[in-house]
């Protein structure tokens, strides 16, 4: 058996094809969509029924999905407690490196939102090899 940790974002249907043919998700704000947001893999990740897909075409079949969406928002509160230690702590550094702490209150906020409107969150999915017992 094999416990997948797969941080998901549009948990919701209404998430739409771009013309890659890639997922879209236009109930992610725009703070949510850019660098910082891939570094911290919330960008390119899929719904929940395209996990499930996948995990399918690979042969597994799913046995449970349980939603964590608190350990998400315990990473937001975190993050922004360690940025406010680095705003007093470290930066003159910050600010020689280019770093705009400045637009972190509406990215932090704008994760907030996502999670608490279920388009951002964190699942486990746990599935097992078809055919295994």
């Amino acid at each position: 058996m094999a416990a997948l940790d797969l941080r998901v974002t549009g948990l919701g249907p209404n998430g739409r094809r771009r013309p890659d043919g890639r997922p879209g998700f236009d109930r992610l704000p725009p703070e949510l969509t850019g660098l910082g947001a891939r570094i911290a893999c919330i960008a390119d990740s899929r719904p929940l029924a395209d996990y499930t897909r996948i995990l399918a075409a690979a042969g597994l079949r799913m046995l449970r999905t349980e939603r964590h969406d608190t350990a998400m928002l315990r990473m937001i509160d975190q993050i922004e407690a360690r940025l406010h230690l680095l705003r007093m702590t470290a930066l003159d550094r910050l600010t020689a490196a280019g770093v705009n702490l400045d637009a972190a209150p509406a990215v932090l906020d704008a994760a907030r939102t996502a999670v608490a409107d279920g388009a951002l969150g964190y699942v486990l999915l746990t599935a097992e090899k078809r055919g295994d017992a």
